[in-house]
């Protein structure tokens, strides 16, 4: 599943870097030739981040929730907190030279001290401001992972209602990591954590039938989504988030997720050489998601600043180097040894 996400955002950004149209849904309408594109765009912007959360949900129920060493387990956390606060750094000094050149010394000490939150680098930074709660609240969050369906359908309708009622323009960028802020483009942690809950309640089996009541809950919230694009003609604000825009991935996600265990299980049957290639393949992209976005952010950044826009077929072939130059360079990589004399 992070392999298909991976895909999809490495897809979306480089048609905003590299295509020679701004695919912003509000200038599109259905008799435009551009639609198409600019609904897979929006489509991609959509479940980009909240997949990625349900992922980690997943992973982190398996990994660190039901293990019986805590302190080792929260030991591993913080590490992970720190690497992603270095790539959020990497990835947003990039920007600020790069592609927003002109960087000052109150930039840089701004930028350190989360003031400052250059774009296309609040994805990391929310990964680590989730990282962090999850350290400090461990036992709480470990608490809330054993909740059952109807737990969590209950605590996502509270977390998603609070778009309704917080002050956005009052917020900075610190707090917007966890609220929202009109001020800067964040992904509130808070109003996203439901992916993450709900990712820990589907690792706890691993199928696709599931709770009927949740799955109706998934169905709901992408249903409130479309029929809000529907009838104003243009999608829901994403920065800050509007409650349409936070519930309309569900069922989208819930998709991923059952075409990823279909996929996985067509591989097992089909077990030749080309499946174990593209296995290896899938595995390799999931498993280094934060490695090719650092690296595909730099080069992107550098490209914007650099070439003109290009037409379709040319993005194609670019977006097809963002892939595969990050793979290869992961294929020819070689653990260090040591060589004892």
């Amino acid at each position: 599943m992070k392999c298909l996400l991976l895909l999809g955002m490495l897809l979306g950004h480089t048609l905003f870097f590299v295509y020679d149209r701004d695919l912003f849904f509000s200038k599109y309408y259905v008799d435009n030739k551009y639609f198409l594109l600019a609904l897979v765009a929006e489509f991609l912007h959509l479940i980009t981040f909240s997949g990625y959360f349900f992922c980690w949900g997943f992973l982190c129920n398996i990994v660190y929730f039901n293990s019986s060493k805590p302190k080792q387990v929260r030991k591993k956390i913080f590490y992970s907190a720190i690497r992603m606060l270095i790539a959020y750094y990497i990835s947003a000094f990039s920007y600020r030279f790069l592609f927003d050149p002109g960087i000052k010394k109150t930039n840089v000490i701004n930028i350190l001290k989360l003031k400052d939150v250059p774009g296309f680098s609040e994805f990391i930074l929310a990964y680590f401001g989730l990282m962090l709660v999850i350290l400090i609240f461990f036992p709480w969050i470990r608490k809330i992972s054993k909740l059952n369906g109807y737990y969590i359908i209950l605590f996502s309708i509270l977390l998603f209602s609070l778009s309704y009622i917080i002050p956005y323009d009052k917020i900075g960028a610190r707090l917007g990591l966890y609220l929202g802020s009109t001020k800067y483009a964040l992904f509130p942690i808070l109003l996203y954590f439901p992916y993450f809950l709900l990712g820990v309640y589907f690792s706890k089996s691993k199928r696709i039938k599931q709770n009927v009541f949740v799955i109706i809950f998934l169905m709901f919230g992408t249903a409130s989504y479309i029929v809000y694009f529907y009838k104003k003609g243009v999608p829901p604000t994403r920065f800050p988030p509007r409650f349409e825009w936070l519930v309309g991935a569900m069922f989208f996600v819930y998709m991923y997720y059952v075409i990823s265990i279909c996929l996985d299980k067509w591989i097992v049957k089909n077990n030749n050489y080309n499946m174990k290639n593209l296995s290896n393949f899938a595995i390799l992209l999931g498993q280094n998601t934060l490695f090719y976005l650092i690296l595909s952010n730099i080069f992107l950044f550098a490209y914007d600043s650099i070439f003109e826009k290009q037409n379709i077929f040319n993005t194609i072939i670019i977006y097809l180097i963002v892939i595969f130059v990050p793979y290869y360079l992961l294929i020819i990589a070689r653990p260090i040894k040591r060589i004892h004399e």
